[in-house]
């Protein structure tokens, strides 16, 4: 008798990928469920309009679940201009925990109620995925900054949760350890998003967006407190990052991170609107540049832009390094000598004179295409042409006002018309004539104007920049290949670099706060180096080396464990014999100077020319001491500003009431679009000592007190604290210093592998020749080089962007072609078939025979 054969019968794939949707549409709801929660209940506890920011949260939510793709845009967008830390009092929660709550419960909720999307064969297999080494080291990376979390949150005392904490709060470590968890959390939507065609379009339109909305900040705040043109002031904007009022390089990292984005909008998009759109952005992201005075952004956007062009260059022609080098040193030629003209033409002529320079310089990028061997007779005769229009717009700007800008604006006018393939109906030989003679025009109207402005000497340096531009574009003009790009995207990119090294040049030269800033270098780059070897100093004990001392814990130990005798102010709310009130501690520094000052400030809203009475309640150990200041600042810098140092009784345990006026004076009178926000600040002028603060009035003329939570019975919300010039005690400096410190060797190492991974894939790796590779590894770079002398992860907004840039390097993936298959012959095709319904036929007999015999 045959032995009965039994065998386990195995779960179709069909089964097994039902059985797999229906786990994750119930992961998918559970976290959503948890998102929504968290989210709800933050956006209740917000300290200013809770309805407000709850019925923002549902909507934010809503458009999440309905359109994903468009709520993580504006959520990109958005970012750089939701951190409300000033007026709110926050810190360890803020806008950009809700925003992401708000898209994972909305995105996740969708996932739950329609499943996975469906991914065809092909982006599957080449299509953005993270790799099992890929998750494996975000795993990885997630454990150790867990282990620093519990690390952090017990050097501080243990876990205590307090909407309003400060940086020597347990909390703090869990304010540095949101940013990458969040990204974390929506890893798998980002992965599905990035799937989707166009998905990183929409991401880079997202980026640009928000660089956009930050620059249009510091115009704002720059036109507020110093006027656009006034490089001479040691004003450094801020825009809207908060999280600089302790210093740190939060604008710069954004910068840095966002630029090669804006770049990828200019030459990629074929839309002229986001054209348009992505060159205006980068023009004020330029300007943004240039007015941080910033040593790192101006170190990291050439870096960053060259490594951008390297990258694009060797995908588009397939470059070898010889090629590669050449490249490199035409890119640098053409920089030092754009450099110089600028440089030279300033000196005399001002910015009217290089601005006028530079159109010259523009004009001549898309000419060359045009004139193209052009005769010499040609030449000589639009010359001649070029001479007489030139000599009769000197005539007419000498009669009319402003006369060398309006010819100076006609002749431009013409340029354009005839040299941007502009159809004006005239055979190519008479066109070429007619570009010439409108472009030598207007470079003779270029000198008129930078004589007209800067006089004799400016007339000289033009004339002498000018004429050589001139010869080069004659000379280039009789050239077998082109000098200057043909491609238009290609050709506003080298205009626009042009005009941010023109740019550069006048700014350091008009600039004495920058020329100063370059001068110091030497001994600033000494500072800090003492400050990173006093910093790792304090990794004491093997735990330390391998986990770190806890995330976001350097403040701290500068405040309570730093060898010297020096340490930053700080600010905790107290209870004592069932008193609430505010124990403000000054810095301990031999000297407390203006910008030393450890402030704990409020915004608030007064008339110009008012009087305010103010009454406070407070004592100290010592007498004297109390610094109290209304004053118009955006953060760091002040504007208009009234200052009192009132008397106050040396008092440790009695309260003393002081009541004093202020009057406002200028203050509280900007103008709408160029707002300045005014704040009542109050300090300890006693280094080291604790001032305490039981209440705070400010009462105007019509018996209103403008200061809010004033009793400080909500902790304090609305309050905010601020240092002015004094940074270090807050920040390592540095942004891998700052990972090996929070972390130790093993999160130093993990981290290294992380970021590394994504830089060599889209450099040298599996995605190097992805189109959008070389715009994630200039972000990395630029990022990179900003953070070697600033700490960057101690910014959460700033932090989160950078990790979802990473994840993106880590997802993407070399396009492969299809391979051409060719067509089988008939007879192939019919034994094909024939052998398949066989296989079909024995198949269904053995299927006939297993179930006879059961």
């Amino acid at each position: 008798m045959a032995a009965i054969q039994t065998t386990t019968p195995r779960t179709p794939p069909a089964a097994r990928s039902a059985a797999g949707a229906i786990f994750i549409r119930a992961a998918a709801l559970v976290v959503a469920t948890l998102c929504a929660a968290t989210g709800l209940a933050m956006a209740g506890a917000y300290p200013v309009a809770p309805v407000v920011a709850i019925v923002c949260f549902v909507a934010a939510t809503v458009l999440a679940g309905l359109r994903f793709s468009i709520a993580l845009q504006a959520m990109v967008a958005l970012l750089p201009v939701t951190g409300f830390a000033s007026i709110t009092g926050w810190m360890t929660f803020e806008e950009l925990d809700l925003m992401v709550l708000a898209a994972s419960a909305g995105g996740y909720a969708a996932l739950a109620l329609r499943g996975p999307p469906a991914v065809d064969v092909d982006t599957r297999r080449h299509g953005p995925a993270l790799s099992i080494f890929s998750i494996a080291l975000i795993a990885l990376f997630l454990v150790s900054t867990a282990i620093s979390l519990e690390r952090g949150i017990a050097a501080a005392g243990g876990f205590r949760f307090d909407w309003f904490q400060g940086y020597d709060d347990p909390l703090n470590s869990l304010r540095i350890f949101k940013s990458f968890a969040w990204v974390v959390l929506m890893a798998p939507l980002l992965l599905a998003e990035l799937r989707r065609p166009g998905g990183f379009d929409r991401l880079s339109l997202g980026m640009t967006a928000g660089l956009g909305l930050a620059t249009l900040a510091v115009l704002q705040e720059r036109l507020a407190f110093t006027g656009l043109l006034d490089f001479s002031d040691d004003y450094r904007v801020t825009a809207p990052f908060w999280e600089m009022h302790v210093g740190g390089a939060a604008l710069d990292g954004f910068l840095a991170l966002t630029i090669p984005f804006a770049v990828r909008e200019a030459v990629r998009n074929e839309s002229r609107v986001r054209l348009i759109g992505a060159w205006v952005v980068l023009a004020l992201a330029a300007y943004a540049c240039l007015v941080t005075f910033s040593r790192g952004v101006y170190a990291a956007i050439p870096v960053s832009m060259l490594l951008l062009v390297v990258l694009v260059y060797r995908q588009r022609l397939r470059l070898d390094r010889a090629q590669i080098w050449s490249l490199l040193a035409k890119g640098l030629v053409f920089t030092l000598l754009v450099a110089a003209s600028g440089f030279v033409v300033f000196r005399s002529g001002g910015y009217r004179a290089v601005l006028a320079a530079f159109l010259v310089l523009a004009t001549a990028v898309p000419l060359e295409a045009s004139i193209r061997k052009a005769p010499i007779a040609t030449w000589f005769v639009a010359g001649i042409g070029a001479l007489c229009l030139g000599v009769t717009g000197a005539l007419v700007g000498g009669v009319l006002p402003k006369g060398p800008y309006l010819v100076f604006a006609a002749a431009l006018a013409a340029t354009v018309v005839t040299t941007m393939r502009v159809d004006i109906g005239i055979p190519a030989k008479q066109r070429a004539m007619l570009s010439i003679a409108s472009w030598l025009w207007l470079a003779i109207d270029a000198v008129l104007v930078a004589r007209h402005w800067g006089g004799n000497g400016a007339f000289r340096d033009s004339a002498v920049v000018l004429a050589a531009l001139v010869a080069l574009a004659f000379a280039t003009a009789r050239l077998n290949t082109p000098v200057w790009p043909e491609r238009r995207h290609e050709q506003l990119a080298t205009i626009g670099f042009a005009a941010l090294v023109m740019g550069s040049v006048a700014v350091f030269t008009a600039g004495a706060y920058m020329g100063g800033r370059f001068q110091t270098t030497r001994g600033d780059l000494d500072v800090r180096i003492a400050h990173w070897t006093e910093g790792i100093g304090r990794l004491r004990g093997v735990d330390d080396w391998l986990f770190g001392k806890g995330l976001g814990r350097f403040p701290a130990t500068s405040q309570f464990e730093s060898p010297d005798a020096i340490a930053p102010g700080s600010y905790r709310i107290a209870y004592r014999n069932g008193e609430r009130f505010l124990a403000l501690t000054g810095p301990r520094l031999k000297y407390l100077g203006f910008g030393e000052l450890f402030r704990f400030s409020q915004r608030v809203t007064v008339q110009p020319q008012s009087t305010y009475q103010v009454t406070m309640v407070a004592r100290s150990s010592q007498a004297g001491g109390i610094h109290v200041e209304l004053c118009e600042k955006m953060l760091l810098y002040n504007g208009s500003c009234i200052a009192t140092d009132p008397a106050l009784p040396a008092s440790p345990v009695a309260w003393q009431t002081i009541r004093f006026p202020l009057r406002t004076g200028v203050i509280g009178g900007a103008s709408w679009y160029a707002p300045r926000p005014v704040y009542f600040a109050i300090a300890t002028g006693n280094p080291g000592a604790v001032l305490e603060v039981r209440s705070l009035q400010m009462v105007g003329p019509d018996g209103i007190d403008v200061i809010a939570n004033g009793d400080f019975s909500n902790r304090t919300a609305r309050w905010f604290s601020s240092s002015d010039k004094w940074h270090l005690p807050w920040h390592i400096k540095n942004l891998l210093l700052d990972v090996l410190f929070d972390q130790g060797v093993f999160g130093l190492a993990l981290f290294a592998l992380l970021v590394a991974a994504a830089f060599l894939r889209t450099t040298v790796g599996r995605a190097f020749r992805h189109p959008d590779a070389p715009y994630v590894a200039a972000a990395i770079a630029g990022y990179f080089v900003v953070g070697a002398f600033d700490s960057l992860l101690d910014v959460p907004r700033v932090a989160f962007l950078f990790y979802v840039v990473t994840l993106a390097g880590l997802m993407l993936r070399n396009p492969r072609a299809v391979p051409r298959t060719p067509t089988p012959a008939p007879a192939a095709v019919a034994g094909d078939e024939a052998a398949a319904r066989a296989r079909r036929r024995q198949l269904a007999f053995g299927e006939r025979i297993n179930s006879s015999r059961t």
